[in-house]
């Protein structure tokens, strides 16, 4: 039969006793978990990155979906008629890239092509322009003087751009000539 002497058996439960102990405090241990990575050796604050186009294509008015009344479109948009980019509403405008894109020709039956252009001038047809079941209102923001920063647009005096109050405007509730065509 096989005995354990006391010095073996005491031996034995203080080993037991230092394995065990240190293990039921493993949970509870000391300080706080870090918040960044351990092989980071400096902690990097959030960047946000915050981009706005100015490029030349956001002055063109027309944003036609490709193929609406038979219209081959450009750029994801652009109307192209009688063999032109057509990305302005009128040649009163500046136009950016000078002659490689034209203003809308005239819808007025002497071109079975240019009469398709009607869809340009229409919200129904073109995603940009004005629909008269909308109530658009100012863009937010004030001034450091506390004045609102947009008003509402006179339509006898539209600013193409308005944070430009001295730029180009247009009535708009009058008829348009140019040339020997009528626009209203």
């Amino acid at each position: 039969m096989f005995r354990l002497s006391r010095n073996t058996f005491a031996h034995t439960l203080l080993a037991v006793a230092f394995t065990v102990l240190p293990v039921s405090n493993a949970s509870a241990g000391p300080g706080t978990l870090p918040a960044a990575p351990l092989f980071l050796s400096t902690i990097v604050e959030p960047n946000v990155f915050f981009t706005l186009d100015d490029s030349g294509s956001m002055d063109w008015g027309p944003m036609v979906d490709d193929g609406t009344a038979g219209l081959t479109t450009f750029y994801g948009g652009i109307p192209i008629i009688g063999f032109q980019h057509r990305a302005y509403y009128s040649p009163t405008f500046t136009q950016l890239y000078g002659g490689s894109f034209a203003s809308l020709p005239p819808a007025n039956g002497t071109s079975a092509e240019w009469d398709r252009g009607w869809v340009v001038r229409n919200h129904i047809g073109n995603n940009n322009y004005y629909n008269p079941n909308v109530t658009y209102e100012p863009w937010a923001g004030t001034n450091a003087d506390g004045t609102p920063m947009y008003v509402d647009a006179d339509p006898t005096n539209v600013l193409k751009d308005p944070n430009l109050p001295g730029g180009q405007a247009m009535n708009l509730t009058v008829y348009h000539a140019y040339g020997t065509t009528t626009l209203w």
